[in-house]
């Protein structure tokens, strides 16, 4: 599934929220998020990346991120969250 926004933030964190539950509830256990059109992220929106990972993990899926643009890469790496959550 697409990020819903450019800019994965305090402001758009809802809207994230949203997309992932609606993958959830329409059945989807293993998703994987395209970044490749994220040009920031901050730390609202990898709590709520965290949140999903963990449900999904819950129930049996899992949660991977791809196409991660430098910034957001960084972001990744500097919570250690890259080894974890991306998918090569």
């Amino acid at each position: 599934m697409d990020a819903p926004a450019t800019e994965l933030d305090l402001a758009t964190a809802e809207q994230l929220r949203t997309a992932l539950a609606n993958a959830r509830t329409r059945g989807a256990v293993h998703v994987l998020l395209d970044l490749s059109r994220v040009t920031f992220m901050d730390a609202t929106a990898l709590g709520v990346i965290v949140e999903a990972a963990n449900q999904l993990r819950e129930a049996g899926g899992s949660l991977r991120l791809a196409g991660a643009r430098p910034p957001v890469e960084m972001v990744l790496h500097a919570t250690r969250l890259h080894d974890v959550l991306i998918s090569r």
